[in-house]
């Protein structure tokens, strides 16, 4: 009977200095999933979306385990097309090329003015003829209006080509209108004094 309680109690006193290893938690992982965007209605974890792109279009995948365990995965797929039209895309190119040329100054000379023009105001409902000569009068050229020309311009006696700017000049050295090439035979421009819109042709 002592042996028994002296078992016993050298039993206790072990096991009262045995200490108990911790527990450690380990948070169990979820799995890798790629998330472009948040969760969708009713999934409950391990829930994303992947969305892989390919030449022609893309692939979207979404994930997500509900309640119960069920893992439920959705695949939508779009796809892009493009077409190259030459034709059109030609058709660009001269329309781009042509407005870079027209806004580039058409190459004129004094001597691609020399002779009679048409001159047109009023929209060109009133019309007269004038002459550009080729003799030099200080520092300009001789020139010649009809009798039908605006009054305005009666005094004009030459002209000059300034650069790309055609003028032409009254007795006194002003300048009484100022036009510019708009057409290979064809000058637009407006009267000095008045601001009348003028413009000559052949």
């Amino acid at each position: 009977m002592q042996k028994i309680a002296l078992i016993f109690i050298c039993g206790g006193l072990v096991a009262c200095q045995t200490t108990p290893q911790s527990a450690v938690y380990q948070t169990p992982q979820q799995p890798s999933v790629f998330s472009a965007s948040g969760p969708s209605a009713g999934a409950s974890q391990g829930a994303g979306t992947k969305s892989t792109l390919w030449q022609n279009g893309k692939r979207t995948s979404t994930s997500y385990v509900t309640a119960d365990g069920t893992k439920i995965t959705k695949t939508s797929t779009t796809s892009a097309s493009a077409t190259f039209n030459k034709a059109a895309a030609a058709n660009a190119l001269v329309s781009i090329l042509g407005g870079m040329i027209a806004d580039d100054p058409i190459p004129v000379t004094r001597q691609d003015l020399f002779g009679d023009w048409g001159l047109y105001a009023q929209g060109g409902q009133k019309s007269c003829k004038i002459s550009f000569g080729s003799t030099q009068s200080f520092g300009a050229y001789r020139s010649k209006l009809g009798v039908a020309c605006p009054s305005e311009l009666f005094s004009s006696s030459k002209w000059n080509l300034l650069g790309n700017e055609l003028v032409l000049i009254d007795g006194f050295g002003r300048i009484s209108a100022r036009l510019h090439q708009s057409q290979a035979s064809r000058w637009d421009g407006k009267i000095e004094k008045t601001g009348a819109v003028i413009f000559i042709a052949r």
